[in-house]
Order: C-alpha cells, then structure tokens, then sequence
C-alpha cells in the first residue's frame, strides 16, 4: 500500500528558514545596492551640474573680459580731449552697449581723472598698483575700494589712458549654489585669482587648483570629491575650476535617507522572492525528479506474490520508491503521477526495469518458476524503442521471457485497438501481460480477450471490502463468478487480515496473494532469504 506523500520535518520547516535568511540577507543586499545605484545617479547629476556652473561662470567672466576690452578699445577711439566735456559724453554714450560695464574713465598720471558716471573729479583718484599686467599691456585691478569715489569697490581692467570699471551684477543669478560648491575663475595658468565662489578662503583657492580630480570619488565613502576644469580658447584665456565637497548620498537629507533605505528593502524583498521562486523551481519535486532520474537515485522494493494454497512466494511485483534530500519519503502515487505530466515516464520506467532485471537476476535463473511484476504506463506501452530495450536486457542477463509479467492499468488508456495491438508485441514475444486494478476503470471482458492477459489483478478496493456490507463486496462476489471459468491466474491485491484469505480460498483455491499479512515491499536481498526460508509456506498443502 502506498502512503500519501508527507515531506519529512526537516524539509518542511528548513526551507521557510533558508527563505527567512535570505530574504534578511536579500533586504540588506537591496539596500546596499539601493544606496550604491542612488549614489552614483545623484553623483552623475551633480557632474552635470557642476560642468554647467562652471560654463555659467566661465561665459560671464568671458563676456564681463570680452566687453571690457572693448570698452577700452572704444574709449581711445575717442577724438576729443581727454576729460573735455565732449569727451564725457562720448564715454556716456559708449556705456549703453555693454551689459557688464557700469563705468568708464579716463587715467592721468596713474591716477583717475574722470568717468562718465562721475564727470570731472574734484580731485583725482590715485590707483595702487594693478593686481596683473597682461602680456598685450591690460592691467588688472581686484576689489578696488573708494575708487572712483567714497564706498565704492569694484574690479577694474585698464589700457593707456582709459579704464572700465566691471559691474557687480556680472555674476549675479547664476545657477543656485548649494554650499558644499565651490569654484574659482582664473587665469590660463592659474597664477592670478579672479574672483572665487562659494565658502572658499584664499588660500583654499589655492589649494583647490593644485588638486586633481579623486580616482575613487564614485565610492559611497564620505569626504570623496569630484572636480572640473574648463578653460575658454583664444587669445585671452581665463579657467573655472569647481569643486564638490559632499557627493553623492552625502548631500542629501536625511529624509532621503530614510526613503533610499525603503526602497533598497523593497528591492531586496523583490530580488528574495525572485531568488526564492528560482530556488523553488530548481528544487521543485518535478525538478529533483528529473534529477534523480537522470542520476539514478531511485530504488526498487519488491513485494512478495503468494500462492493462497501453499502459501509459496512464487513472484514479486517491482515497486519504485524514492527517497529525496530534501523531501524526504516521496510516494509512488505523487512521483509517478509527475513523471507522466512531465513526459518523464519513460525514462523512469527504465530505470526501474534496468535496476529489477540486474536485483532479481541470479533469482530468476536459478528459479525458472519464480516471476517478477512491472508496472507499465500507457506512455510506456506506446513507445516503439520500448519492446526493444526490454528485448536487451533479458538478452544480456540472461532471463527467460515468460518470467517477466508487465502490469497494465486499463484505465490508462480508452483506445481498446491500440492497446492490444501492443500487448500482442509482448506476447508474441514471450512475455506476460496482467491487466491491473481490475474492476476500477473499464473492465468487461472484451478488455480480457482484446489484451489477451494471462493475469488480472483484483484492486484492492475490492479486497478490504470483504466481510462488509457494501457494494463493492457484492461486486467482487461477482468476480468471482467472472474468473470461475477464465483460463487465467487471479491475484488479489491489498490483503491485510486472515479472513481475507479465507473468503479468497473458498471461492478461488487457486488465487494469488499479495499484501501486508504477508510482507511489506522489502529490497532485494531480503526477497532472496524468503525464497530460502519460505515462511508462509503452509504444511498440509
């Protein structure tokens, strides 16, 4: 008798543990991930945005030097006398042009002399020396205090006689600047500082352009930096440099914090089920089926056959059984039933036959009597290569034909035609044919004469429903007087209890016995010591 299918409780609570773990370790592995994958996306972003700061500060000192020069250049096309009032007005006028010059005024002896925001100074204003002197003859001059007049302050950039005071509003609404930016505007070179930005001293500007760009600063690693440098072409050259001191995560809020966590353990939990539906499948019973299949691993327990009258072990019927790792105790009507949907049946069936045929062959040629049952299945039956592997096997191991009984479950198939144009094969070849679990699926006797069986076998429904007061027990009453007349052996399944052989006995003497009052299916070797010792074997038969 088969049990139903109980996974041991080992595998039972095991895997809810595996998948616990792993789904702690997944949430961590998400989170880290998570965290990983926000760092460098908010790192990119902030490389983008520190490029076009650094452009935003570069297009204005590029276009404050650009009009500068121009201003000058315009100024010393005036005709006039210098500071003549005529002279004002021509600088008044050049002013309107430019977007980032607030003034412009004319130098004498190194001192102002007027502007055209200012007119004709009382009293001329001395410059210190200029901060830089270009190659091409521009002086330079930073934050210039009280110049042209009291509280003013203003960088400024000269030419022979003519100066051009750069406005405040230059860089004005640039891109908004988080406080761990900082840049520089420099020269070619970066021997001159033109102005800096962000919280950034002197000599933190200095230190700023001798460093280089950090190799690692992708690393989820505090105090990491990314920096950028772009330069403008021609003949004047000014450089940005720009630096961000807090990359990544790091700049962020800790609210943000708190929603990447989020997120990185609901990734993780999706990545654990993914990671656990994946283990599933490879562990699946289909899966770990197939491999123990393909390695071998099942085995074969044989159940003895008895002659009721003699109690003689005349045969044995192969039952498959596998036990798995992780499992545990499978049963034949689960594993089975899943090989036939997985179209693994056949394979299984060989398996079975090749590890029968080498147990039970020492058995059947020294006992040309003794018999062995095989389950087929109609997948079985319906393969042409099937015969012909049965074919070598007894070949190679030298067992006669007859010995061999193939047990077919008629409600395997409906196709009378087919199944006894495929039993005849067998016959044909020597071989046995049983019809099993006769009575439960569509038995009549066109089933007996189309299969051409030299065996049924009564379902052991019927069996165990002797001596109650059923409808199977009148139905096997009428067995009875079915096979009275039939030229055929009878084997009774699933007999548990001496009464039920009894009841056999008196209405079929010459009946064949399997079941638990016997013996349970047993391995190989132990069939071999009952076939010495014949236990049951009755004394006044």
């Amino acid at each position: 008798m088969h049990s139903a299918f109980q996974p041991t409780a080992s595998s039972f609570f095991s895997l809810p543990k595996k998948m616990h773990w792993m789904a702690l370790l997944s949430g961590l592995l998400g989170t880290v991930i998570a965290i990983s994958v926000v760092h460098v996306v908010i790192i990119k972003h902030e490389r983008e945005f520190l490029r076009g700061y650094s452009e935003a500060i570069l297009n204005r000192g590029l276009q404050a030097n650009k009009e500068s020069r121009l201003s000058l250049k315009f100024a010393q096309q005036s005709q006039f006398e210098q500071c003549s009032p005529e002279d004002i007005e021509y600088l008044r006028e050049s002013l309107w042009n430019y977007d980032f010059i607030h003034d412009i005024g004319r130098i004498k002896n190194g001192a102002i002399e007027c502007t055209a925001g200012w007119g004709l100074l009382a009293e001329q204003k001395k410059l210190p020396h200029f901060s830089e002197l270009t190659p091409d003859g521009y002086q330079f001059w930073k934050r210039l205090k009280d110049i042209p007049t009291e509280g003013i302050t203003s960088n400024a950039i000269a030419r022979r006689n003519s100066i051009a005071f750069v406005s405040h509003y230059v860089f004005k609404n640039l891109p908004h600047n988080p406080e761990f930016i900082a840049a520089v505007l420099t020269t070619k070179h970066s021997d001159y500082i033109y102005k800096t930005f962000g919280d950034l001293t002197k000599q933190q500007a200095i230190e700023l352009l001798k460093k280089k760009e950090d190799p690692f600063f992708w690393l989820p690693v505090k105090g990491r930096q990314i920096q950028t440098q772009l330069c403008t072409q021609g003949s004047t050259v000014i450089c940005t440099t720009a630096t961000d001191s807090q990359l990544g995560i790091f700049g962020i809020s800790n609210t943000y914090h708190a929603i990447i966590i989020v997120i990185g353990f609901l990734f993780g939990g999706i990545l654990s089920l993914l990671l656990s539906f994946a283990r599933l499948r490879k562990n699946s019973l289909g899966a770990r089926l197939k491999q123990a299949i393909d390695k071998k691993l099942l085995h074969v327990q044989y159940q003895p056959k008895i002659q009721l009258q003699s109690g003689m072990i005349i045969g044995v019927e192969a039952l498959a059984r596998w036990n798995d790792e992780e499992y545990g105790y499978v049963s034949p009507d689960v594993f089975i039933a899943l090989a036939e949907q997985n179209n693994q049946i056949k394979e299984l069936t060989k398996l079975i036959v090749s590890k029968t045929l080498s147990d039970m062959r020492d058995y059947l040629v020294n006992n040309k009597a003794f018999f062995v049952s095989i389950n087929l299945s109609i997948q079985d039956l319906t393969d042409s290569q099937f015969l012909l592997f049965i074919d070598d096997l007894v070949q190679q191991h030298g067992i006669r034909p007859e010995q061999l009984i193939f047990e077919i479950t008629e409600r395997s198939a409906a196709d009378q035609d087919a199944m006894s144009n495929t039993t005849k094969q067998f016959v044909k070849k020597g071989y046995q044919v049983s019809l099993d679990d006769f009575g439960t699926g569509y038995s009549n006797l066109s089933w007996l004469s189309a299969l051409e069986a030299d065996e049924i076998k009564i379902d052991k429904m019927f069996t165990q429903a002797i001596g109650t007061d059923s409808i199977n027990q009148n139905m096997l009453n009428g067995i009875f007087q079915l096979i009275e007349n039939l030229k055929m052996h009878v084997v009774f399944e699933g007999i548990e209890e001496q009464r039920e052989e009894d009841y056999i006995l008196e209405r079929s003497p010459n009946a064949i016995g399997q079941g638990w009052l016997y013996s349970r299916p047993v391995l190989a070797e132990e069939i071999g010591k009952l076939l010495i010792s014949q236990p049951l074997k009755k004394t006044h038969a």
